[in-house]
């Protein structure tokens, strides 16, 4: 995936969007109720309205990241927050559930909940590509939320059920042994990640 167009919905002071045109990324443009000066993406496009006022892009783009921007949400509105990102990607959606800086209450939609919204809007997870992205993440949030989506093909039925882990224990330290078991990055990963081989080279 090298995407040349990106959109962020919610995206703050535009650093994951400065991030990517480090990377090579072109064409840029963010959904946040601040004015351009105050980002980092004086000379790119950002559209200063509030969340709830985005109903989508008129012409789709490589790249949609929306990290947290609808956790707040209640559940008659998740299909319309999803439906306006849906129609703003044409290749791939980088979704979390939880803002990264924790800052979001207890959201009310479960990620079973909007992992069913995306597939009725034609998104499924890219499980290699989401399991890497987890594997790597700084942020304790998006190791557990963070996913990876692309366009699924016909017929195409994806197993969710690795990606949604639910432990909700106090934080102790003989809870954080547990979670080392519990948390599906152990043996369990290991051998799932292991079901995938690359393409083999002609």
């Amino acid at each position: 995936m090298q995407p040349t167009l990106a959109l962020e919905v919610g995206c703050g002071f535009g650093a994951n969007l400065a991030t990517l045109h480090q990377f090579g990324v072109k064409g840029l443009a963010g959904i946040e109720n601040r004015p351009a000066e105050e980002t980092f993406l004086r000379g790119n496009s950002i559209f200063n309205r509030p969340l709830d006022e985005f109903h989508g892009t008129s012409s789709p783009v490589d790249l949609v990241l929306c990290l947290g921007a609808l956790a707040g949400l209640e559940q008659k509105e998740v299909l319309r927050g999803a439906t306006a990102v849906s129609k703003s990607a044409k290749g791939h959606i980088l979704f979390s559930s939880h803002a990264a800086d924790g800052s979001d209450p207890e959201p009310k939609v479960s990620l079973a909940q909007w992992l069913s919204v995306w597939s009725q809007l034609g998104w499924v997870p890219d499980m290699a590509a989401t399991l890497a992205a987890r594997a790597v993440a700084t942020v304790p949030a998006f190791r557990r939320n963070l996913l990876l989506l692309k366009r699924a093909g016909e017929g195409e039925v994806v197993d969710t059920q690795f990606l949604q882990w639910t432990n909700r224990l106090p934080c102790s330290v003989e809870n954080t042994r547990r979670r080392l078991f519990e948390e599906p990055f152990g043996i369990e990963a290991a051998a799932f990640a292991g079901t995938f081989r690359p393409a083999d080279k002609k």
